[in-house]
Formats: structure tokens, C-alpha cells, sequence
């Protein structure tokens, strides 16, 4: 909250404020939707910087507080270089989870287990400014699991063309890798944060007691343009 008081003494004295993106806007955080605020009772930054048209459309369509005016579509500060290469597998097996601190860890430390017990290779994204030991003790799977697991260290597009699925609950790093265009699959939790994905059709929702039973539905990729999620528009 310590934004505002900045914001309104800007506003007061006629100084212009510019905002950038900082992390995916998804219509269930009250923060960014201001659900029951009126757009003139809402004061915010005089710009905000988006990734793409697609974070302005949306933004636009989920909240009544913004109006088109304020929004400039930018980039993200993040640059990624989405290189799609062949599919290496003929049947999908190979899953990208990436590390989660907001979560329902136990629940998706089920999951994981359940992935391997179906034959599925595992791959763990961790965060780096966290001790890897402790990212997954927060999963609560059990201990023989670990060694069935692999580690990444870094993901590019050499590294993706391995991977069939992205995964995940709520983390922004599943909408950067939208532009592989592969199979993304939100897990079934108390956490809503990418359920934007799977209503706007780009994920499929899947929970745990299905994992047995999926059928092809569940295993369509999803392509989408890079640019219109993340523009090239230099900052």
C-alpha cells in the first residue's frame, strides 16, 4: 500500500506517473480487478505498461476501473526467445512444473507423485533465490520420489523442445511459455490465479482424480502469436 500516498501526492501536484506490468493481471486477485470500486473513485498510475494487447484487452474486459487511455502496450521486461523446435516424443510424457510459494503445495506434491507412478518424466523448475531442498519438502511427496525428478537449471528453446506439458497452479512463468505452444494443463486446486487460461480456452483444467482416465481432449496443444501475449516493442 505504499504506492498510494506517492500516487496522490504525484496527482496533487501535477506530476505524470508511469506504472509497468509486473505480474499476469488475472481477474480473481482483488487487487488488480477493484471489483465494486467506481472508475472515478480508482486513482492509479496516469500509464500503465503492458506485455502485449492481449494483458490490455484483457485487463479491460475483467475490470470497470481502467480505461483504454491509460493502457500503452510495451513489452515484457523479460525477453524470451521462442524458437519452436520439432516434437521430440510421439506421445506426450514429459512434464514441466515450475516451482510455486503460493500454493496448495501438498495437493500438487500429489500430483507429482501420481505424474511418476503413470510414467511421466518430471521436470522441477526451482526458483534461485531459494535453497532447492526446501522448495521441495514444501511439496510433501514422499522421500523416494526425489530421485525420479529433474532438476532445471535453465529453460530456453533448446530445452523446451523436450517438454510436452507446462503445469501449473498460479505462477506467471506458464504464461510466458504460452508461445511454445505446448499442451498446458492447470491443476485442479483452491488456487484459481490461471483459470483465465482455461476459460479464455488456452489450458486445460485437470484434476487429480482424472489423472488415470485422460482422454485426447486433454492433450491438444495450445498455439498461440507471441506477439499479441508479449510484445517486442522495445521499453
Amino acid at each position: 500500500g505504499y504506492v498510494f500516498p506517492v500516487l496522490y501526492a504525484c496527482q496533487r501536484n501535477g506530476i505524470k506517473t508511469i506504472g509497468h506490468q509486473h505480474g499476469a493481471y488475472v481477474k480473481r486477485p482483488a487487487a488488480y480487478v477493484m471489483e465494486g470500486v467506481d472508475k472515478k473513485e480508482y486513482k492509479w498510475f496516469d500509464k500503465i505498461i503492458v506485455w502485449g494487447d492481449y494483458w490490455k484487452e484483457h485487463l479491460l474486459r475483467i475490470s470497470n476501473v481502467y480505461s483504454p487511455e491509460m493502457i500503452v502496450v510495451g513489452s515484457n521486461k523479460m525477453s524470451w526467445n521462442y524458437c519452436i523446435g520439432k516434437t521430440r516424443h510421439t506421445k506426450p510424457k514429459s512434464i514441466l512444473l515450475p516451482y510455486e510459494f503460493t500454493c496448495n503445495s501438498h495437493k500438487i506434491g500429489k500430483f507429482i507423485a501420481k505424474f511418476i507412478d503413470l510414467g511421466y518424466d518430471l521436470y522441477f523448475k526451482p526458483r534461485s533465490d531459494e535453497e532447492l531442498e526446501g522448495q521441495l519438502e514444501g511439496y510433501c511427496f514422499p522421500r523416494e520420489y526425489l530421485n525420479k525428478i529433474h532438476i532445471v537449471e535453465k529453460i530456453d528453446s533448446a530445452f523446451m523442445e523436450n517438454i510436452d506439458i507446462v503445469a501449473g497452479t498460479m505462477t506467471t512463468l506458464v504464461y510466458e511459455l504460452l508461445p511454445y505452444n505446448k499442451i498446458i494443463w492447470i491443476l485442479d486446486t483452491e488456487y484459481k490465479h490461471l483459470e483465465d487460461l482455461v476459460e479464455g480456452g488456452y489450458a486445460h483444467k485437470v484434476r487429480y482424480e482424472d489423472l488415470d482416465t485422460l482422454d485426447e481432449r486433454y492433450f491438444r496443444k495450445t498455439e498461440v502469436d507471441a506477439d499479441y501475449f508479449f510484445s517486442t516493442e522495445n521499453l
